[in-house]
Parts: structure tokens; sequence; C-alpha cells
């Protein structure tokens, strides 16, 4: 037994001294001090790109003795229990009121203190100042917008979509006293960068959750306050960021693009229209109802565009070329739900347009009681508790630490009644197969409403939602009226992955997934739901719900049409193969052509 002991204890070491190894590299990697090119040169990288088998650097190394899914010692949970704390709900961001001036420039509430947001950017005026006018605050350098000079960057379509409603966040280290769960240790301030609400904000827990609604175009001003030297970053992550609105209809200028980051100091302003799908070309003279939003009085503002079309649960995330996985993994990330004549937020509101899905009635629209964001993640810690990440991972990596919202294996409330779940995955690798489960280890039935934003014409019935993969979004109703007060609901996670992250294995059965998986303790139970008498609202603080109270909401059988199907004009065949290490740049950084042939038919 003293045997044992000693080697296991001599293989953890190992395994941890090739992550501190690999580590050093990330970090050196991740503030430029070495490239791709020095690791080919050195033998750390085979001729595909793959991270030799090498002792003492390598997880898959045979004496690493590297735990899955992680290739390192698992993650200390420094005496955590699963369903030891409240789920966080997603924070809710206040939206600004915005005038517009007589030069047509969007001028933010004056105690505020900001730029007023306009078609071209301050860089615009930085450049034919010859550099003397507006200055990156931190840096005296650049200018203090981040959004590039002259027409190509300039906001589309500025005037039609002025916009009347503004966002302030700050991308930066996180507040003291994060934890992903209260017995664990606090993160340092760059093992999570995240955002805050406002400039200069510490980055806050849980993520944050922006309401939008159709005919209310928004301004979203992100700063980049994360530290100025790349080699404050917590071992991993990138200081230049770029926002990007997951699927949403925005213009190209404020859509993200991977290549257009900005840098400490700066700011960047996307203007997101609420534009609705094909406005120019369907219902032009927005006079169907059912393209809408609503207008704060229990009417509705119609626009123009493609009912069909209307978006519902959507994400937005850090999106800079090549560090995207590791920005958003360090935290940022956060949700946007967008509100609509159909999709109302309102399950009171009886109008022949409203839905009336599960979401509460205290306000006229965006109601949260019974309308839940989850983000579902998995997360890897290094022996001191503090967020890590590896690089070397190429075919996937994968965390050993289930979150939702991100925290630890939480627990939430619910009332006896139906309750709207907006599932996002957030992860960099894993797949997911989520399945809510009752105290006899049978499946709960739910309805599937929704798919990455849009609504399904018809609400499918379900006992476990589909394979989920990253940034995919699901909608479901569950009805917990079939529960007493005093009930638990597990969610259990039933997809096994393969060993090296490259994908997933196969799909467990109920009773594998309860028992758990001593290779990923990601399988099995990830979240509790708790059946509970009474709750205080979230949209009104203080008033109280109650299990006796009538629950108004509907899961209609038709929640939208149909777009037919038309007969393609040109039929392709697309092979998609891989070659190389999965790296899509050569040992020199250069871009070298995908695998992928193209035949036309």
């Amino acid at each position: 037994m003293y045997l044992f002991a000693t080697e296991s204890h001599r293989r953890i070491a190992e395994a941890q001294r090739a992550r501190e190894n690999r580590a050093q590299i990330v970090r050196a990697l991740s503030i430029g001090q070495i490239s791709r090119r020095d690791l080919f040169r050195w033998g750390v990288f085979s001729a595909s790109g793959l991270l030799l088998c090498k002792n003492g650097l390598s997880p898959l190394a045979r004496s690493a003795f590297a735990a899955v899914p992680t290739g390192t010692p698992r993650g200390p949970l420094f005496g955590a229990q699963k369903f030891t704390q409240r789920l966080p709900r997603l924070r809710l961001q206040t939206p600004m009121p915005l005038r517009r001036t007589t030069s047509g420039q969007a001028e933010f509430p004056a105690k505020l203190g900001e730029p007023n947001a306009k078609r071209l950017s301050y860089h615009t005026d930085f450049t034919d100042s010859g550099g003397t006018l507006f200055k990156n605050p931190r840096t005296g350098r650049g200018p203090m917008e981040g959004r590039p000079p002259g027409e190509v960057f300039a906001h589309q379509r500025w005037d039609e979509f002025f916009p009347k409603v503004a966002y302030v966040m700050s991308r930066s280290q996180v507040a003291p006293n994060t934890r992903l769960h209260p017995n664990m240790p606090a993160q340092n301030p760059n093992s999570i960068w995240t955002f805050g609400s406002g400039r200069g904000a510490a980055g806050s827990f849980p993520p944050f959750l922006i309401k939008g609604r159709y005919g209310e175009p928004i301004l979203t001003r992100i700063y980049n306050d994360t530290p100025v030297d790349r080699e404050d970053n917590g071992g991993f992550g990138r200081n230049e960021t770029q926002f990007h609105f997951h699927n949403a209809h925005n213009g190209a200028e404020s859509d993200g693009a991977a290549n257009c980051h900005h840098f400490p100091g700066t700011f960047y302003d996307y203007r997101w229209s609420t534009t609705l799908a094909r406005r120019d070309t369907i219902n032009t003279a927005a006079t169907d109802r059912r393209a809408s939003g609503p207008d704060d009085n229990g009417g509705l503002v119609n626009v123009a565009g493609d009912f069909r079309e209307l978006q519902g649960t959507m994400w937005a995330h850090d999106h800079r070329f090549f560090f995207t996985a590791e920005n958003v993994y360090k935290g940022s990330l956060g949700m946007v739900s967008y509100y609509s004549g159909p999709d109302r937020g309102n399950e009171e509101l009886k109008d022949s347009v409203n839905l009336r899905l599960p979401s509460g009635r205290l306000l006229d629209w965006g109601n949260l009681d019974f309308d839940v964001n989850l983000i579902v993640s998995d997360a890897a810690t290094d022996r001191t508790g503090q967020l890590f990440f590896d690089v070397f991972a190429v075919d996937g990596f994968l965390g050993d630490i289930p979150l939702v919202n991100l925290a630890y294996a939480p627990f939430l409330e619910v009332l006896p009644r139906k309750y709207r779940f907006r599932i996002l995955a957030a992860t960099i690798s894993r797949w997911w197969i989520l399945t809510l489960v009752d105290a006899g280890g049978r499946a709960v039935p739910l309805q599937f409403i929704a798919n990455d934003g849009n609504l399904l014409v018809n609400p499918v019935p379900l006992t476990s939602l589909p394979q989920q993969g990253n940034g995919e979004r699901y909608d479901i109703v569950v009805d917990f009226s079939r529960f007493r007060i005093g009930d638990s609901i597990r969610v259990i996670n039933r997809q096994k992955m393969r060993p090296d992250g490259a994908g997933p294995d196969r799909e467990l059965t109920l009773a594998e997934a309860l028992r758990g998986d001593a290779d990923d303790p990601v399988i099995g139970p990830i979240l509790e739901f708790r059946v509970v008498g009474q709750l205080e609202s979230v949209d009104v603080p203080g008033m109280i719900h109650r299990a006796t109270d009538p629950d108004p909401s509907v899961v209609p059988a038709v929640l939208t049409e149909q777009i037919p199907v038309v007969a393609p004009v040109r039929a392709r065949l697309i092979e998609i193969g891989r070659s190389g290490g999965g790296d899509s740049r050569g040992p020199n950084g250069e871009c070298v052509p995908n695998c992928a042939a193209l035949r036309k038919g």
C-alpha cells in the first residue's frame, strides 16, 4: 500500500512538472517572447504541428501519468461540494438613453462623461490631426477609439439605425474575491478577464446579460482595461480584444472582425441595429404585426423584415484572432436576449401576437422571473486553484470542473410551474448531452422550443437534449408542476469525450452518467433544481411569487412559420478533411491552404 501511494504521488508530481513546463511555453508564446517557428526548430512540435510526446512536457507521454481529461493532475476542489452554492443569475445591464445632437452624434447622459458616439471613429480625427487629438489616455500613443479610420469602418446606415440606448462595459481584470465556489481560492486579477459595468469597472461574475428589442438600435461601448503589459496575463490570454455578437445581423464594422482588435486604454463602439433579416425585401412597409418589438406600454413597434427570422437567445464574446479560445475561456463572454412581438417575455399579455412563453408578468417585456439563462462550461485549475489553460492540447482542451454561469455545480430554486431555460454551451472543446433526471433516476420530459436564437416551428417533446457543441444555444421549457415542494431534479451530462479532446466519444446511458466517470468529473450531475413554495422576484425585488400563484404561461403548438425550402440553383459537394495538427498556420506563421476540396455538380 505504501509503495502504491509513493508511486501515485510520483506520477502526480511528474504530471504537474509537465504542466508547469507547458505553461511556461504558453506564457512565452502569449507575450511574444518566442514563436511557433522556435518550437519547431527546438523539436517541441512535430512537422505536422503536434506536440511531441516528450517526458516532462507532453500530457500524453506515458511516464507523465497525466489525468484525463485535462492532461494534468486533477484540479483541487478545496472541499467544495456540488450543489452547495446558488446559481448566480446573469448580471443584467441597465440601458442608458442616447440623445441625438444637431451634428448627428449620439450623446450619453452628461453624468457619465463619455465622449459622443458618431458615424466616423475618433481614429479619423486622430489621423487628420497628425496624432495630436484624442490620444489613448493610458499610453498617449494612439487614438482613444479602437475603431479604424475612414469610411471602411464607419457605422453603416447610421441615421436609419441611429442608436437609442447604450451600454458601457469594460473588459478588465476580475474583481477581488471572485471565486468559482465559496470554498475555492479567490482568482488572481489576471487569471480571469471579464466584463464590468461602466468605464474602468473591475470584471464581475457572473457574465453579463443584455436585453434588446426589435426596433431599438443599441450602441455597446467596450473599453479595453486589461493590463498594457502583455506579460500580465496570468499565463494565457491576449490583452487585445474584439467583441463579436454571435449570429446577430449587424454591419461589418460592428461585427467583431477577428483582425480588428483594439488595445488597452481604448474603446470600441459597436452599433447593434436590431435589424430583422431581409428588411429590404420582405415586409418593407412594416405592416406585419408579428415583425415587431415591445414598446414599454403593452403595445408593439413594427419593423420591416421577415418575422420568421426573429432571433431570441444570443451571446457575445471576445473575437481576437488566434486568441479567441483563450480569451473566451478566460471569462470574456456574456449573453444577449432579443425580444419581439411574438417572443415578448410577458406570459400574461394577450394580443394575438404574443406567444406567452414562460417568463413572468411584472414588467411590460423581458421578464426573467421564469426565464433563466444558463451558460454551461468546463474549467481546469492549477494546484493553487487558479484558472489554467493549455494551448498544447491541439486536438481539444477539456476541463475537469463543471461550471454553470461560471459557478461550480450550483443549485437553483424553482416554483412548481413552467420555466424557460436558455442554455449556451460556452466550452472550448467539450460537447454536451444534457438530460434532466428526477430523484428516481428517470428522465424528466421537456419541450424544445428554439435553436441558436430562432424559434422552432413547433415545440418538440423530448426526454433529453440533442448533442450540443460550442456556441450552440438551446431553449427549452420544463414544467415543474409535476413535482412536489422539496423535490430535487438534476441536470446531468451524458456525453463522453475522447481522451484527447478531439471530439465526442459516445452517449452514455442515464445509469452510466449518474454513476459518474472516474476519468472525467464533468460526466454526471452539473446543476440541481430544488422545488420550493415561494421565491422573491428577480424582476421586481421585494415581490414574492408563491407556489399557489396561477401559471398563465403557455407553449403554443405553433411558434412560427416555416420558411419555404427553395430548390437549389446549383449543387455543390464539399469534402472536408484534415491535415497537419489542426493549425491553419504554417511553422513561420503564414497561412496555408486547407484540405477542403470543392467540386461543382
